[in-house]
Order: C-alpha cells, then sequence, then structure tokens
C-alpha cells in the first residue's frame, strides 16, 4: 500500500466454487494448522495466533446462514428441512467465500498459501463455469477519515476503472451479472468536474442518488455507514451493509485453480488506484482528459486509445 501502508490493513474476500464445504473447510484448516471452530453449519472460523480476528468459510447466501443460526422453537423441523433443501440447492450455484481479518501486506503470504491449498483441493474461481461470476474482494483501510481523501480514491477508481477491467481481463460473467457494475457516464461527469469538492453530506447523498446498492466496482457505502449511519440508513435500507472505516474494491476475478494466478495480480491494480489518488496533478490531468473523452466519445465508455491514455498515466514516474 501507498501512504502508510505499512501500518494500514487489508481485509480479503474470495469467493469460489467446485468444491463442497467440507472439502473446502478441511483444506483450510490443514493449511493453517488449526482446528475449525462452527459458527452454523455453513460457517466456519479459524482462529490463528498472529491476527486478532479469525478466518471464516462461509456459503455466500445470507438466508442460508440465517437458517443456520437458528435453532430452537416450534419452527425448528420447519427450519431444518429448509436449510437442508437449500444448502443442496446451494453447492451447484452459490458459492463459498474465505473472508480474512484485516491483514498487513506481509501477510498476504498466508492467503495465497490459502489459495494453493484450496486450487488443490479442486477449487475454483470464475472460469469455473460461464455463469461463475466469482470475485475477489479488497477492504483496504482509508488512509486517513476526510471527504477529500475518499474523493481522490474515488476519481482515480473512476479514471482507470476501464482500464483495470481491460488489463485484468475482468470476466465477462461479472461485467453482465452487474455484481460489480462501473460506475456511469453521468457520475463520472459529475465525480470528476475540477469544481466537485463536496463535504461528507454532499459526498454521501450524490454517491447514493447515483448508487443506491452495494454493487458496484468501488463500494463506498461501508465508509459511508461508519462516518455517517443516520444519513446512510435514511437514504438505502439494506441490512449487509456493515459500517467499517474500508474501501469495499469488488471488480476483480477470483482466479483460484489458475496456475499463474496470484493474489497480488488484482491487488496490485488497486495499488495503481491509490497511486494516483495520491498524486493531485497526475489525477487532475487524467480526470479532465476522462471529461474530455466524454464529451467527444458519448457512445463508447472506453477505446483503446483511452485504455493506452490510462497506461501512459500509470507508467508515470
Amino acid at each position: 500500500m501507498t501512504n502508510g501502508s505499512d501500518k494500514r490493513r487489508v481485509g480479503i474476500e474470495i469467493e469460489f466454487g467446485n468444491i463442497d464445504f467440507e472439502t473446502a473447510k478441511a483444506a483450510i484448516a490443514a493449511t493453517l494448522d488449526v482446528a475449525p471452530a462452527a459458527v452454523s453449519e455453513f460457517e466456519v472460523d479459524f482462529a490463528t495466533s498472529n491476527t486478532e480476528w479469525p478466518y471464516r468459510l462461509e456459503v455466500d447466501w445470507e438466508l442460508l446462514k440465517a437458517l443456520g443460526r437458528t435453532d430452537g422453537g416450534p419452527l425448528d423441523e420447519l427450519r431444518r428441512h429448509t436449510a437442508d433443501a437449500l444448502g443442496s440447492l446451494s453447492e451447484n450455484w452459490v458459492p463459498l467465500e474465505l473472508v480474512t481479518p484485516p491483514l498487513s501486506r506481509r501477510d498476504f503470504a498466508q492467503v495465497q498459501a490459502l489459495c494453493d491449498g484450496l486450487a488443490s483441493a479442486g477449487a475454483l474461481g470464475t472460469q469455473s463455469s460461464v455463469l461463475a461470476a466469482y470475485g475477489t474482494h479488497f477492504n483496504p483501510e482509508i488512509p486517513d477519515p476526510t471527504a477529500s481523501t475518499v474523493l481522490a480514491h474515488l476519481r482515480a477508481f473512476i479514471a482507470l476503472q476501464h482500464w483495470i477491467v481491460v488489463t485484468q481481463e475482468i470476466d465477462l460473467s461479472r461485467r453482465a451479472t452487474r455484481y460489480a457494475a462501473l460506475f456511469d457516464r453521468g457520475f463520472e461527469a459529475l465525480v470528476l468536474r475540477p469544481d466537485y469538492r463536496p463535504d461528507w453530506t454532499q459526498l454521501i447523498v450524490d454517491y447514493i442518488e447515483h448508487n443506491p446498492t452495494r454493487n458496484r466496482a468501488l463500494d463506498l457505502l461501508p465508509v459511508f455507514a461508519h462516518v455517517d449511519e443516520p444519513l446512510l440508513r435514511r437514504r438505502i435500507d439494506d441490512p449487509r451493509i456493515k459500517s467499517r472505516p474500508t474501501y469495499h474494491y469488488r471488480l476483480s476475478d477470483c482466479r483460484i485453480g489458475e496456475p499463474a494466478w496470484t493474489i497480488d495480480k488484482p491487488w496490485r491494480c488497486w495499488l495503481e488506484v491509490e497511486r494516483l489518488a495520491g498524486d493531485a496533478d497526475r489525477l487532475d490531468t487524467l480526470a479532465r482528459a476522462r471529461l474530455d473523452y466524454l464529451g467527444k466519445a458519448p457512445l463508447r465508455a472506453a477505446s483503446e486509445q483511452w485504455i493506452q491514455q490510462c497506461q501512459t498515466a500509470v507508467d508515470a514516474p
């Protein structure tokens, strides 16, 4: 990371499929050399000595997890049958997810070992199916809690979002399903304007007006909940939004099972966003170029020429 990267931490969420819950649990336990602790039948924790919170493996379906956490009462038998039926159904189309605790950069080697262990057990990522829109999400802590800092990272990401799609060869399944949708041209034009300098309230209101959903390639709702949760909840009612002082970078594929894929590959793209955000002159130049491009190419989100312009900005010292 840049801007005090040694002190900042990042949580990682890795979605995958092609193996069942028990196989994944055994692979993670073997890699970490710790015994799993059940949270429910669809969630299990792995506590390690070098992290404050445990790693977690879960079935990535809120309804199923809620059923798994509920027991007792007159509806327990019905709940049990429902959970069993949905659990069997989920094995074919709901991903498993490995959720890490907040980590320092030096802990990425352990995450890579977990990915390698899962791959050896048969896990596959986005490439496992044309419908497998599995992602690798990063949750880096914000460098400082100011609207100007978050705005700089948002502007940098918007300027580079199409470059990331092309250079990372983001799978069509993730783009088609809209789980990690790019920001649209109207929002781009607003945020990239040189005179756009909102305070927290204006930034939150404008963002939610254009993006009333978690399903954005860069999801800022966790940050906004951390800054002003009452304001956010008045405008968007989604219990899945958790307050935390982190970005939620959702764009990258998960490529577990591909020999050349490492967790560092998608992470390096985020680092380019951070590097651009920290260089006000370079960011302003690319933002103005993007606005000019939007004006000249109203029907094209990106072209080879625009991708090359982004690459030139990324390659700048």
